[in-house]
């Protein structure tokens, strides 16, 4: 018996299923997303560094591990802590803990 029109299970077998992968892919882009347009429209105040390539390879290093963190989370955990710890001694504008937070949720 199916049921009835309208209903909400009615729409279950047409709507795509996104698999776990595609969830933290799409985490990733909008953590970068975030953080480089955070960095874009920051003002520095004195004794912050301003934006350079370096920055942005560890904006990318404190979000990519989130791809990882259903298998290995630890390691994921670990890179990020790193990444966040090297971000915040080189002084550069944007507070890099949303990645943080978001991989400790994950897990």
């Amino acid at each position: 018996m199916s049921p009835p029109p309208g209903t909400r299970a009615s729409y279950r077998g047409r709507l795509p299923r996104l698999r776990p992968w595609q969830i933290d892919g799409t985490v990733v882009v909008l953590l970068i997303a975030e953080m480089v347009a955070d960095a874009q429209g920051r003002v520095l105040v004195h004794g912050q560094r301003a934006n350079d390539p370096w920055m942005y390879a560890l904006i990318a290093a404190m979000a990519v591990p989130y791809l990882i963190h259903r298998r290995w989370p630890m390691a994921s955990l670990a890179v990020v802590s790193a990444a966040v710890a090297v971000y915040s001694l080189a002084a550069y504008g944007p507070f890099p803990g949303l990645n943080e937070m978001f991989l400790l949720f994950g897990i």
